[in-house]
C-alpha cells in the first residue's frame, strides 16, 4: 500500500524524491513552511471575509461598498453569499465567483450569473441581488 501508485500519497512522496533530487535538499520542509504561511494568510482573508458580510447586510447590496473590498476578500465574500442564499458549498467554484464579481468590476449591462443552487446573482440600478431562478410551470 506504501508503494501503490493509485494512492496519491505514494504519488507525492515519490514527486517530492524527484524534486529534491533536481533542486537540492529541503524542499519538502519549504513546501511544509510554505503551506502553512499560507494557511495563515486565507485564515486571515477568511475572517476579513466574514466581518464583510456582516457589514453588508441584508439584499439588495449597493455595488460601491462591494466594489471597495479588496478582490482576495470580495470572492470569499462572494462564496459566502451565494452559499448562504442556497448554493450547494461544494459547488461554488472560484469561476462562479469571479462572474459575480465581473457584475462589479466590469459592468456592461449583461445578464444575470448562474449560480449552483439554480440561483441567479444580477446587478439593477447598482445594486446586486441573489435569487432563485424563476420558474415557470
Amino acid at each position: 500500500m506504501n508503494d501503490d501508485p493509485a494512492f496519491t500519497r505514494v504519488r507525492v512522496r515519490r514527486a517530492l524524491a524527484d524534486l529534491e533530487r533536481d533542486l537540492g535538499p529541503g524542499v519538502a520542509t519549504a513546501l511544509a513552511r510554505t503551506a502553512s504561511l499560507l494557511r495563515d494568510d486565507a485564515d486571515h482573508l477568511d475572517a476579513l471575509a466574514e466581518a464583510a458580510v456582516g457589514a453588508l447586510g441584508s439584499q439588495p447590496w449597493a455595488v460601491q461598498p462591494l466594489v471597495g473590498i479588496p478582490r482576495a476578500v470580495r470572492t470569499r465574500v462572494w462564496r459566502r453569499l451565494l452559499v448562504a442564499a442556497g448554493a450547494p458549498a461544494g459547488q461554488v467554484t472560484a469561476r462562479h465567483a469571479g462572474a459575480c464579481d465581473r457584475l462589479l468590476t466590469h459592468w456592461h449591462g449583461q445578464g444575470p450569473v448562474h449560480a449552483p443552487g439554480d440561483l441567479r446573482v444580477a446587478r439593477s440600478d447598482g445594486q446586486v441581488t441573489i435569487a432563485p431562478a424563476d420558474r415557470v410551470d
